[in-house]
């Protein structure tokens, strides 16, 4: 599946993975299964699935789309940007996918708690410090098209990237300063891919997103389906089940064509309805 998109240039590519209760295969063996997605956004919007792993790394994943040998052969990337949550091992086994990785602006602050929780930091610092993170990293981009906006404004957009950057060294010391030393280095490490989204619009005039949030509904799906409605899958069943639901969520017209046609009734079925009778 993921192997027929290799000439398919995206706009960005947005990976997420999600837990669920395997089957397991041998006595003794963890039922803990690990389910990973990919789909490409092109430059109107379109969504496309890239493909379905149970049980692999964001590394072995990302060598089977493209091998990184083969990704500096090529004349651009596979994808401008590649939008990612942090999850560990994520952007560095994919990053030779696209031309930038963009941090997900909704998960940076939420996990920043977590982080400052390992430091055992008091609940009120971990919300305040989560806060303040939030504010202090949003740049909107203007409306409107990159070229209709002027140097002037341009460049006001790159001082205040800088400007931010700068508060953001200050605020990552004052962790550091404070004993948060897990928060303050999980902040440095997101720090280098905040911004991607800018400098995508500027270079070329596309919006890129600074979240996630297009991937996590097709995640809740799949995670109702493999946690909620059933477990105890098989790894194949998991990975076919999610195609499932990506198939229906990003195709429904083709979704719908698709069983009309495994349907094979052709209008030659007719249903008469006769009434309901009641037993007391």
């Amino acid at each position: 599946m993921a192997a027929q998109q290799l000439e398919f240039e995206f706009a960005q590519i947005l990976p997420d993975g999600t837990g669920y209760k395997k089957r397991p295969k041998n006595p003794g063996e963890s039922n803990r299964g690990e389910l990973k997605v990919m789909i490409g956004v092109d430059n109107k919007g379109n969504t496309f699935p890239m493909g379905v792993w149970s049980d692999k790394s964001w590394a072995e994943i990302g060598t089977a789309i493209l091998d990184p040998k083969d990704a500096a052969k090529r004349d651009r990337p596979l994808a401008d940007d590649l939008v990612v949550d942090g999850e560990p091992g994520m952007a560095e086994g994919l990053e030779h996918l696209a031309d930038g990785v963009q941090r997900c602006h909704w998960h940076l602050p939420r996990d920043l708690g977590y982080s400052m929780w390992k430091d055992e930091a008091p609940l009120r610092k971990r919300k305040m410090k989560s806060k303040q993170l939030s504010q202090l990293m949003a740049i909107e981009l203007p409306k409107g098209s990159v070229d209709e906006i002027s140097e002037k404004d341009k460049a006001k957009l790159l001082e205040r990237c800088g400007k931010v950057e700068r508060e953001l060294d200050k605020f990552i010391e004052d962790l550091g300063a404070k004993g948060y030393g897990v928060a303050a280095n999980y902040v440095s490490n997101a720090k280098r891919h905040l911004f991607t989204y800018l400098g995508t619009w500027l270079e070329l005039g596309i919006r890129c997103p600074r979240t996630t949030s297009l991937i996590e509904r097709l995640m809740r799906e799949i995670g109702r389906r493999l946690k909620k409605i059933a477990f105890g899958w098989s790894e194949s069943g998991a990975a076919k089940m999610a195609r499932m639901v990506i198939a229906r969520i990003l195709n429904p017209k083709g979704w719908r064509d698709h069983w009309e046609d495994r349907k094979e009734i052709a209008g030659n079925a007719i249903i008469i309805f006769q009434g309901i009778e009641v037993i007391r």
